[in-house]
């Protein structure tokens, strides 16, 4: 009996190995995505606030030269 029950590889300890395997494969997958979507949520972060920050305003205090000359100018961002 015991040499007909060591050769045979089928049954409940196969298909609980693959189990345990198909397992962490999938956690490891989930905790992996997660990461990706973190990091990608705080790039997109990053990129708006430098959007944000970017300053839209110019000033001059005129110019001359001959014969004309142009007045002081400013525009501000509302």
């Amino acid at each position: 009996m015991r040499n007909r029950f060591l050769p045979d590889e089928t049954g409940f300890v196969v298909s609980s190995e693959l189990m345990l395997i198909a397992t962490m494969l999938v956690w490891g997958l989930l905790v992996g995505l997660n990461t990706l979507s973190n990091s990608k949520t705080g790039e997109f972060d990053d990129v708006a606030d430098a959007i944000g920050n970017v300053h839209l305003d110019y000033s001059f205090a005129g110019l001359s030269g001959h014969s004309s000359s142009v007045a002081d100018k400013s525009l501000q961002r509302c």
